[in-house]
C-alpha cells in the first residue's frame, strides 16, 4: 500500500550500490539481492510478456500494475471465487466476502449473487478522501523460473514511472531478499523486525505508541518518512511536535496529490534503534478525532482542528531519510526485516 502506492524514484537519498541485481540458489536456500541503481528492480513473466517491478517491503501482496502493463499481459478481471478468496487471504465464502484493504485502505470486494455466476472482482483504494475503483485478476506468474499464481490489480492510472509496477519481497519465491543502499561501514549493527503479513495489507511492524498502535511500513522508494495525520497527531502529542515548514502539495500514487507538511518531533520518535525526527504529515487524511498541533489558521488549516470525515488510520510509512545510516534492509521468509545501520 500503499501509501502507499508509488509514483517513482523521486528525490532519492541513499547513495547508490555498483550495479547489482543478483539471484543465487545454495542448496534449499534462494537469495535475491538488489541495487538502488536499478531501482530494486526484477522481470517477472506474465502471459509470456515480461513486466519490470520495482520491489519495495511497503507494497502488499498483491501485485500493483500500471494499466498499460495489465493491458500487454492480457490480464482479464478475475471472477469471485473461493481461489481468488484464499489468494486474497479471505476465509470467507465468495457470497460472504465484504472488505479487505491494500495498502492500508479500504478494498471492498463485489459481493455476487449468489443465483448468478459469481461477478469480477473489484478494488477500490482511498486515498485521503480520493477514492478509485480498481481490478483485480488471478494469474499465474513465472518469477526467477518458479510459476505460481499470483493476484494483480491495477487501476485507471498508472502507480509507478519507469517500471510496470510494484511488488513486495514477501510476494517473491526467495527465502532472503538484499536491498543494497551503499557500501558498509566499520561499525554497524543489526536491527531486526518481526512483521505481521497479509496479501491484503503487505508487512507491517506493529509499534504501541502512547496506548495506540501505529502501523509502520518500510520503503526503499520513498524518499521521506510519511505518517497519516492520525499517527502523526498521537507521535506529536507524545514526543512534542511542531511544524517546521509550509503546506505543499506531495504526491500519495496513482496520480492523487494531497496536502502535507512536515513536523518536527521534541524528542526523537525510536522504532527499536532507528531514530525518526521529522515527519512529512498528511494533515487532511484519516485523522479521525485527533488534534494535530495547533498553528494560525489560515485558509484550509481550519480543517487541521475540525474533526475529521475519515476514520483514523495510524499509519507510518519509514522512507530513505530515516534509513540514510544503513547499508542494507534485508527481507527473511517468515516475515522478518533485518537492517545494518551504523
Amino acid at each position: 500500500m500503499t501509501n502507499l502506492n508509488r509514483i517513482g524514484l523521486v528525490g532519492a537519498t541513499l547513495a547508490v550500490w555498483p550495479s547489482l541485481v543478483t539471484a543465487q540458489a545454495s542448496g534449499s536456500s534462494r537469495e535475491l539481492v538488489l541495487g538502488a541503481k536499478q531501482g530494486f528492480e526484477i522481470t517477472i513473466e506474465v502471459n509470456d510478456v515480461p513486466l519490470r517491478l520495482r520491489v519495495d517491503p511497503s507494497a502488499t501482496g498483491v501485485i500493483l500494475l500500471n494499466p498499460g502493463a495489465a493491458a500487454r499481459a492480457k490480464l482479464r478481471p478475475s471472477r469471485l471465487d473461493k481461489k481468488l478468496a484464499r489468494a486474497l487471504g479471505l476465509e470467507a465464502e465468495p457470497e460472504g466476502l465484504q472488505s479487505g484493504s491494500i495498502g492500508g485502505h479500504d478494498v471492498p470486494v463485489s459481493t455476487p449473487d449468489p443465483s448468478r455466476t459469481p461477478a469480477p472482482a473489484g478494488a477500490q483504494t482511498q486515498l485521503g478522501s480520493v477514492q478509485m475503483r480498481g481490478k483485480l485478476a488471478l494469474a499465474r506468474a513465472v518469477i526467477a523460473g518458479q510459476s505460481e499464481q499470483k493476484v494483480f490489480s491495477w487501476f485507471a492510472r498508472d502507480v509507478i514511472s519507469d517500471a510496470d509496477g510494484i511488488i513486495s519481497p514477501a510476494v517473491l519465491p526467495f527465502d532472503t531478499v538484499r536491498f543494497k543502499f551503499r557500501e558498509p561501514s566499520n561499525v554497524e549493527r543489526l536491527v531486526p523486525f518481526a512483521l505481521d503479513y497479509s496479501p491484503l495489507t503487505g508487512l507491517i511492524y506493529r509499534h504501541p505508541i502512547a496506548g495506540h498502535h501505529v502501523s509502520v511500513k518500510f520503503s526503499v522508494l520513498e524518499p521521506a518518512t510519511t505518517a497519516t495525520a492520525a499517527a502523526a497527531a498521537v507521535i506529536s502529542a507524545h514526543l512534542g511536535g511542531s511544524w517546521a515548514g509550509d503546506r505543499r502539495m506531495h504526491s500519495v500514487g496513482l496520480g492523487v496529490t494531497r496536502p502535507v507538511r512536515p513536523l518536527s518531533l521534541g524528542a526523537p520518535l525510536g522504532i527499536k534503534s532507528l531514530s525518526v525526527d521529522r515527519l512529512l504529515v498528511r494533515i487532511s487524511d484519516h485523522r479521525g478525532g485527533h488534534a494535530l498541533p495547533l498553528d494560525e489558521p489560515i485558509g484550509d488549516d481550519l480543517l487541521v482542528t475540525a474533526r475529521s470525515a475519515q476514520e483514523a488510520r495510524y499509519l507510518l510509512v519509514v522512507g530513505q531519510d530515516t534509513m540514510g545510516g544503513c547499508s542494507e534492509l534485508k527481507y527473511l521468509r517468515r516475515n522478518r526485516i533485518v537492517m545494518t545501520c551504523r
